[in-house]
């Protein structure tokens, strides 16, 4: 029973994943795990803003920046903040002012790109901010290590115990037998 729930999840995640409705409650789901949550969301963060570096400095306008790095995100929250992001841009906001109205991007994203505007060095600060973003999910996946790794040693733990306890009871029952 429990191989044909895990068999359906499957196909049924494969048929609904390009629905909006089934990425939006994954996308929110995942975004709610505690720890993994927030680490996921800095990882797609991080590879936004490793876009957005790159296509601006290759000198692309922002508009197509957007929406090349919509595209290559692939995360659902991103994606959708970015429709409205170009369209708030064509009309006249600035970037940081569209990217505040999302709950997806961090204050310190928000404010880096308002003093980078200020500047026009958009190219330069998504590079920082990029670099920032990668040492802190380096740090977070190396605080999972240290985590993990105790728990790990008293799951093998357990694992060896009841192993030793099942191979030496039934020799033990066996010297009661013979010793009566």
């Amino acid at each position: 029973m429990v191989f044909l729930t895990i068999i359906g999840l499957v196909v049924a995640h494969f048929v609904l994943r390009e629905k909006d409705n089934y990425r939006k409650f994954i996308s929110i789901l995942i975004l709610k795990i505690p720890y993994f949550g927030n680490l996921i969301q800095k990882i797609y963060i991080s590879r936004f803003c490793q876009s957005m570096n790159l296509l601006i400095t290759s000198k692309t306008t922002l508009l197509t920046s957007l929406s090349l790095t919509s595209k290559m995100i692939g995360f659902y929250p991103i994606e959708k903040s970015i429709d409205t992001i170009k369209s708030d841009i064509t009309k006249g906001a600035s970037l940081h002012e569209s990217l505040r109205k999302h709950t997806i991007y961090e204050n310190k994203l928000v404010s880096m790109v308002e003093v980078a505007e200020q500047i026009n060095q958009l190219d330069t600060m998504f590079e920082r901010l990029t670099d920032q973003y990668n040492e802190e999910i380096s740090h977070q996946t190396k605080m999972i290590g240290v985590i993990l790794e105790p728990m790990i040693i008293i799951v093998i733990g357990i694992v060896v115990g009841v192993i030793m306890v099942s191979m030496y009871a039934p020799m033990f029952d066996l010297s009661k037998i013979i010793n009566s």
